[in-house]
């Protein structure tokens, strides 16, 4: 079903008004205009505008209707300005314009026929005679409002019975011209009047009528589109399965992308008159029969239009004997698939097809899976392929279909659309598996200079004396100072304080006497410095010369006690690990005597010295007579002071 769709029956009578919903009845107070035949309804938003026809009398009418289909509830009829005398029609057709805001109303029968043309003004309620050279009178022909034109079609002639000619008027104000239309593939449609037409998407559809020649009654729909100036011939798809019946004097109106016809005249008796619904999916090419749990009272020569909320209204009509007073009103909610799905049909809503998808709503086909992706049953988007894998295919209608990237190779990323993004194995990595999203990195200790390697093989073990990181594409020479015994490592070792390593080694050696390794991981031993020595091995320092002994500057590297020389007698030196050609020598005032000494011994009481490197005490020498110097290490004359008066 392409629609859902209920009739409301408003029966128009003098004692009141029923409105039937389904199995309940309401009264409703409604004005009663006459009843009509041969009258057009045009739809204006959610407003009806009704007008002419006929009572079943001698007479055509000219009166306007107005209706606010709105609030169904509360319905009522206004009577608006009718035509002027003498211009009241039926069989006529009505059109809203838009950009004046008016109905065009064209043509019919008033005992004549007729070809004048009026605009009725909803603003003002004004009706004004369009004068123009008019094409032939006619009635029972169909009409529609294409930009800025009125197109008319087909139609009854007067002594010459049924037309196929198509007529232009320029709005607003003419002029008319014939229409020369290219005859296309399909030909032309066949002479008909008293068929239905509608315009959807700029262009007009006709369908059905009667020959009034042959009395032949037609089941064809055809369209003709102003921009291609032909007509065709829309045949239904493969999947339509139902045919409506041929029809005279009925109604169609166009409903988003849908035409729906209702009622009218077959010809087939006894059911001459039908009360049936159809509706054509014209994107699908299908129709379909709308099926209702009550039936309205078939008519024809009724009028059938559409509101913009959906509402689908008949008035009137007749069934071959009386004439009609009902208003049928039907909620029609259009089929609108959701993304994901679509309709083959117009009829109903399938999921997408595994491989497809649809990210509109209401469409007729699905859209193949775009290249990287894949799309499962009732996709709105598609997936894109995971990591690992790619595909430069259309359609895939799940993951597995997703080609793998081959062992030895990795693709981090989703969505690829070629096997470029199979990326090879960077050195130190391998991939055992196929789709994989990361090679693995080879394991610590162990390294792989192959790029697109497949294999844990292809990480080879560092030998001792190497290491290597997680994912190195080589092994490393532990550095000097460092080692590794127990391969594969991850690392080297430092070797401990008193030792060092050559570069690329598993063995600490060491260090030799005279040198020194003072913390671990020492890349070299160093020898000792001028002033101190070692005479072990595998030491991490070196032993100062004692106080009172020295070491040359140029010496070093000494792994001997005999290299820290005792300091000759006039010198002497405090410190351990002296480095010196000499010690330093005794200052003025002090001397010594023997060698190896730490300090230099200061001269005695009543004695000075003003010289350095004295080797005797002798170098004291006494403070000259009538001076005294009460202090030891005295290192000039100075240092003697005059002795007081009566003092020697």
């Amino acid at each position: 079903m392409p629609s859902a769709m209920r009739w409301t029956l408003v029966c128009l009578a003098l004692l009141g008004v029923c409105l039937c919903a389904q199995d309940e009845w309401e009264e409703i107070a409604i004005v009663t205009p006459v009843a009509l035949k041969d009258h057009t309804c045009t739809a204006v938003g959610d407003d009806i505008y009704v007008f002419g026809g006929s009572d079943g009398g001698a007479f055509a009418l000219g009166d306007m209707y107005h209706l606010d289909m709105s609030d169904v509830a509360a319905l009522d009829y206004d009577i608006l300005t009718s035509i002027e005398t003498g211009e009241e029609r039926t069989m006529h057709s009505a059109n809203y314009y838009a950009s004046g805001n008016s109905i065009y109303v064209f043509g019919g029968y008033t005992g004549y026929y007729m070809d004048t043309l009026y605009s009725y003004s909803i603003g003002s309620d004004t009706w004004t005679e369009r004068t123009s050279t008019p094409p032939p009178a006619l009635r029972g022909h169909v009409s529609g409002i294409i930009g800025s034109y009125l197109y008319v079609f087909s139609g009854t002639q007067d002594g010459v019975g049924s037309t196929n000619d198509m007529y232009r008027y320029t709005l607003p104000n003419g002029p008319w011209v014939t229409v020369s239309v290219t005859v296309g593939d399909d030909g032309l449609p066949g002479v008909r009047s008293h068929a239905a037409a509608t315009v959807l998407d700029s262009c007009l559809y006709v369908y059905g009528g009667q020959n009034t020649m042959t009395y032949t009654i037609m089941s064809d729909l055809w369209r003709y589109c102003p921009s291609l100036n032909e007509w065709e011939e829309m045949t239904p798809s493969a999947y339509n399965t139902v045919t409506p019946p041929a029809l005279h004097s009925f109604g169609m109106v166009a409903v988003d992308s849908r035409l729906v016809i209702s009622m009218g005249y077959t010809g087939d008796y006894p059911n001459d008159v039908t009360n049936l619904t159809h509706i054509f999916d014209v994107t699908a090419g299908v129709w379909t029969e709308v099926e209702l749990a009550s039936l309205p009272d078939a008519r024809y020569r009724h009028c059938f239009a559409t509101t913009s909320s959906y509402e689908l209204v008949v008035l009137g009509g007749t069934d071959g004997y009386d004439v009609q007073d009902a208003l049928l009103v039907a909620e029609f909610s259009p089929l609108s698939c959701a993304p994901g799905t679509y309709s083959p049909t117009g009829l109903t809503c399938e999921d997408c097809p595994a491989g497809s998808y649809t990210d509109e709503y209401m469409q007729y086909e699905c859209k193949p899976c775009t290249s990287g992706h894949y799309c499962l049953e009732g996709t709105d988007t598609p997936t894109e392929c995971p990591t690992g894998t790619w595909s430069g295919s259309l359609s895939l209608a799940s993951s597995a279909e997703c080609t793998d990237c081959v062992a030895g190779t990795y693709n981090s990323m989703t969505g690829q659309t070629d096997i470029s993004a199979c990326v090879s194995c960077e050195g130190g990595s391998y991939a055992t598996d196929p789709s994989t999203e990361s090679c693995t990195p080879c394991p610590a200790g162990t390294a792989s200079s192959s790029t697109g390697a497949t294999l844990l093989s292809a990480c080879v073990a560092c030998e001792a004396g190497e290491y290597a990181a997680e994912g190195s594409t080589s092994c490393s020479s532990c550095s000097a100072g460092t080692i590794s015994t127990d391969p594969p490592s991850a690392t080297c070792d430092d070797c401990p304080s008193g030792t060092t390593s050559l570069e690329g080694t598993d063995t600490c050696t060491d260090c030799l006497s005279g040198t020194y390794a003072a913390s671990a991981g020492s890349p070299l031993c160093s020898p000792c410095a001028s002033g101190t020595y070692q005479p072990s091995e595998g030491q991490a320092s070196c032993i100062d010369c004692l106080a009172g002994r020295r070491m040359d500057i140029a010496t070093t590297g000494s792994d001997l006690l005999v290299d820290c020389e005792l300091c000759a007698i006039g010198t002497a030196v405090a410190t351990s690990g002296y480095s010196g050609d000499t010690c330093p020598v005794c200052p003025a005032g002090e001397y010594q005597t023997d060698t190896g000494q730490a300090t230099c011994d200061e001269c005695p009481v009543g004695t000075y010295n003003p010289s350095t490197g004295s080797t005797t005490q002798d170098d004291c020498l006494s403070c000259p007579a009538g001076t005294h110097n009460d202090s030891t290490g005295g290192s000039s004359l100075a240092d003697c002071s005059d002795c007081a008066a009566g003092v020697y």
